[in-house]
């Protein structure tokens, strides 16, 4: 078993370095657009919807939709309950090169 998990480190920490690499000039990186991809994927969602899909902390996905608000790739909407917020991506023409990553 150890030598199996030497081997996924081994395969994910390259290739996740070059996805970095990829997003660089369009001031992404991986965890940023796990954010996009899960909100491309399933819409509309909560900083919890992410969070507990990607099995991390709310401050950390807070974090990520704050610096994609900041890059204007995802905005929030309001919920049906003033105290729910949801993100949602949206186009920009700042990030034709999307497709790109995809």
């Amino acid at each position: 078993m150890e030598g199996f998990f030497r081997q996924y480190i081994r395969l994910y920490r390259p290739l996740i370095t070059k996805l970095n690499e990829l997003m660089s000039p369009y001031e992404l990186s991986y965890s940023l657009w796990q954010v996009i991809f899960y909100i491309k994927n399933h819409g509309p969602s909560t900083l919890v919807d992410v969070s507990n899909y990607y099995e991390v902390e709310k401050p950390t996905i807070t974090r990520r939709v704050h610096r994609l608000e900041e890059l204007k790739l995802v905005e929030q909407i309001p919920g049906k309950d003033r105290r729910e917020k949801k993100s949602k991506q949206y186009a920009s023409k700042h990030f034709r090169g999307f497709k790109k990553i995809y």
